[in-house]
């Protein structure tokens, strides 16, 4: 479990880059594999 502050934190950074990622992950993000499993999740 995370601290809410790192939880929080994370969610802000993931949710900001989301978008610029969509296109180039591998450019935007610093993990692409932890960028696809969290879209992954969000989509089902």
């Amino acid at each position: 479990m995370k601290p809410p502050a790192i939880a929080f934190a994370f969610n802000l950074l993931r949710s900001s880059t989301c978008q610029a990622s969509c296109i180039h992950p591998e450019r935007r993000y610093p993990s692409t594999r932890v960028f696809l499993l969290t879209r992954n999740l969000a989509d089902q």
